[in-house]
């Protein structure tokens, strides 16, 4: 998808030290374990990609165990 881009946009959480972003994919709608804690709304990444003919990619990754049907807290509804 970035190969050829034009330019490219990376949303997520910025590292607490250092340059950059990592949970480019959605950060919600885990199942009770270790990652439900981290599930919220409003801060869910994704990454955009500008070809050099105008047109716009877009990768919205989530995991296999998540779900998109969340309550308002971002937890599996």
């Amino acid at each position: 998808m970035v190969t050829g881009s034009k330019k490219v946009y990376a949303f997520g959480e910025p590292y607490t030290s250092g340059l950059g972003v990592h949970n480019v994919h959605c950060n919600q709608g885990d199942p009770p374990g270790v990652h439900q804690a981290d599930d919220g709304i409003w801060q869910d990444g994704c990454v955009f990609a500008i070809k050099s003919d105008g047109t716009l990619s877009a990768y919205l990754g989530k995991f296999a165990t998540q779900t998109l049907n969340t309550n308002d807290q971002g937890l599996p509804a």
